[in-house]
């Protein structure tokens, strides 16, 4: 299952010391809920316009034990996706307690805002729960099907 969440403005006043533009709401969109069975997706965006880009995503076990591959697939159970961003050019992250990451209804609590050492990323920590898939069982009724048999074939002839 696939979510966005809504466009919004990025940026506060500008910071006269260093003169940047502060970031103080982080926006993410195409952050897919793990579903039981399918694989990972790395694919995020920004929204156009933001003054900021994706860095490095991440998704691991709850524990953080174990990263998971794009290639692996999701089990039941807790999982974290860690997203780190960068500020473009001219603008700067506002400390972590002053962001507000719009992170759409279906994430699980508040996702944490951590800053790394140099000050110039932003991770943040989204949580979930691995759910059951939602697309609809497919069955096929033997009476119904449209191959024939060879025993078929001959009758009809």
């Amino acid at each position: 299952m696939i979510f966005s969440v809504a466009e919004a403005a990025e940026t506060s006043d500008e910071n006269p010391a260093e003169g940047r533009q502060e970031i103080t709401i982080i926006n993410t969109n195409h952050i897919t809920w793990p579903v039981i069975g399918e694989m990972p997706s790395y694919e995020l965006e920004v929204p156009a316009g933001a003054h900021y880009f994706i860095n490095m995503v991440e998704w691991t076990t709850k524990n953080g034990e174990n990263t998971l591959l794009s290639t692996d697939k999701f089990e039941e159970g807790e999982y974290e996706l860690h997203v780190t961003y960068e500020a473009k050019e001219g603008y700067q992250f506002a400390a972590p307690e002053l962001i507000t990451v719009l992170s759409g209804n279906e994430v699980q609590g508040t996702p944490k805002v951590e800053e790394t050492e140099n000050g110039w990323y932003r991770i943040v920590t989204f949580s979930f729960t691995a759910r059951q898939s939602e697309k609809p069982a497919i069955s096929v009724s033997p009476a119904k099907s449209c191959i024939s048999t060879r025993r078929e074939q001959r009758r009809q002839r």
